[in-house]
């Protein structure tokens, strides 16, 4: 007797969102991109810090050689690897790395394996450029907060200041999701939960902002500022503060305004997360 995995068969893989657009950046323990080949994430272990490239298995990350490779310790994310393009994201200084197993065993939410990020200090980035716009530009993300009301950043993209885009998880009464600099969209009502969350934000070349969460629309808004810092990017955490305690499952930016692939994209993550 044997198990078929339900998103492989017939020559078909429902994981892949090939066909929909191509990111800029694409960073998930779910290989999402059937052309790329690479290592998932590097991680180190507590025992003797020694780090090592974790792959994917039938599209999965191999969660078998993390745990044989962490062992009885704890393991912590170094490097979270694209899967399109080079921008990796990275953390070179270990009190800063976010976790992905304790104690020996993987860390999880909603029974998806899962990299936690604290809440004090820990973020992944890339500030080698303005790689990702700052208009025409849409992201999608998995993400939750372990912490009842308030919120944590998902994604900025300026090292130095709030003046740029920034993407957040919210269980708090004002459910922020998507910030143009101070220009804030929500999506309501409030979930105060530490469920995942799917959420797809966009900005138009004319700067027209709109928001989904969990494929339900929040607000719009055209945003009349200008001058946005754009360095690069950083997952977990706003400049000076808006630090995460609880995960980011996936995170995915394309420069382009991808809206038209919304539903089928939110589609092909939400059948793998069950979210919604």
């Amino acid at each position: 007797m044997f198990l078929i995995n339900p998103y492989i068969f017939s020559g078909a893989n429902t994981y892949y969102l090939d066909g929909y657009g191509t990111p800029v950046v694409w960073y998930e323990l779910v290989k999402r991109f059937s052309a790329y080949s690479g290592a998932c994430i590097r991680v180190r272990r507590s025992t003797d810090n020694a780090e090592q490239d974790i792959y994917f298995v039938d599209d999965l990350l191999d969660t078998a050689s993390l745990l044989s490779f962490v062992g009885a310790g704890n393991g912590f994310v170094t490097t979270f690897y694209t899967q399109v393009g080079t921008k990796n994201v990275t953390n070179a200084t270990a009190t800063q790395q976010p976790q992905i197993v304790s104690s020996g065993a993987l860390i999880t939410r909603n029974g998806f394996v899962s990299i936690k990020y604290d809440g004090s200090n820990d973020n992944l980035f890339n500030w080698s450029s303005g790689f990702i716009n700052t208009t025409n530009v849409s992201f999608f993300s998995v993400a939750q907060r372990d912490i009842i009301g308030g919120g944590g950043t998902i994604h900025n993209q300026a090292s130095s200041t709030n003046i740029t885009i920034r993407s957040f998880i919210d269980r708090g009464i004002n459910n922020y999701s998507f910030a143009y600099s101070s220009d804030i969209l929500k999506n309501l009502p409030q979930k105060d939960d530490a469920n995942l969350r799917l959420f797809s934000n966009y900005v138009t070349s004319s700067k027209f902002m709109s928001t989904f969460q969990n494929s339900i629309a929040g607000d719009t808004l055209t945003s009349l500022i200008g001058g946005l810092s754009n360095d690069g990017l950083q997952l977990g955490q706003q400049f000076g503060t808006g630090y995460l305690n609880g995960s980011i499952n996936c995170f995915g930016a394309y420069n382009t305004d991808n809206s038209a692939n919304r539903v089928a994209i939110e589609t092909i993550l939400n059948n793998y997360y069950t979210i919604y």
